[in-house]
């Protein structure tokens, strides 16, 4: 029963496309696979929280803003990498704020009951950039605080947590979530570094690429929800 958990962990993670969105995300920003390491684990310790508050009955949270800022966090995460790979960084900073000041007028306009919330992610948004390259800190805090938020999305489809025994149950199925992205996270980079290896295409091509694709439906993601 307790490696139940423990493989609903690993499952719950391989069936959830954004959260897989967002660990190929990190997995193509760092570098260094210790580094990785440290914020997948932060991740997961964001996410541990907020299903164990849950679980527990201390945190309700209402679903559709979740999903939200779900899809948010994966295209600031998105951006972040354009931003980086972008020789002219000035020239992305200017789109990303009229793509703010642009869904704010929409907002306002036809959604005014969602502004404080736009405006909000608004800020973030425009300033998250900034803030990443000039403190390593803040991607960790924002990697936990991303944790919390997609911990919730876990949390939302979970029923079945054994009550005489919550505890081990959360943390067997935390277990599950941290050994399934470790490992979805290497095949990923496993699998650049052969396909580079054959010379056909260039690491550098396929990681643009995917975050590209990542990009594309993430925004598609956050709008939608935003918006409808």
């Amino acid at each position: 029963q307790n490696f139940s958990f423990f493989s609903l962990g690993l499952n719950h993670f391989l069936g959830g496309y954004d959260h897989i969105a967002f660990v190929s995300l990190l997995a193509l920003l760092i570098i260094r696979i210790k580094q990785l390491i440290y914020l997948l684990s932060g991740f997961t310790l964001g996410h541990a929280i907020s299903i164990t508050f849950s679980s527990l009955g201390f945190i309700s949270v209402k679903i559709s803003i979740i999903e939200i800022l779900i899809g948010y966090s994966i295209f600031l995460l998105a951006l972040e990498y354009l931003t980086i790979r972008q020789v002219n960084k000035n020239r992305i900073m200017k789109i990303n704020l009229v793509f703010w000041i642009s869904l704010l007028s929409v907002s306002l306009v036809f959604l005014p009951e969602i502004i404080v919330l736009t405006l909000g992610m608004a800020l973030v948004g425009i300033s998250y950039p900034y803030l990443i390259a000039k403190n390593s800190v803040i991607r960790i805090l924002a990697t936990i605080f991303f944790g919390l938020i997609h911990g919730f999305g876990f949390a939302s489809n979970l029923s079945n947590f054994d009550s005489q025994s919550l505890v081990s149950s959360i943390i067997l199925f935390n277990l599950g979530i941290e050994a399934a992205q470790i490992l979805y996270a290497f095949f990923l980079l496993l699998a650049l570094n052969l396909i580079a290896k054959t010379r056909l295409i260039s690491r550098l091509f396929l990681k643009d690429f995917i975050s590209l694709i990542v990009f594309f439906f993430a925004t598609l993601w956050f709008i939608g929800r935003l918006l409808f």
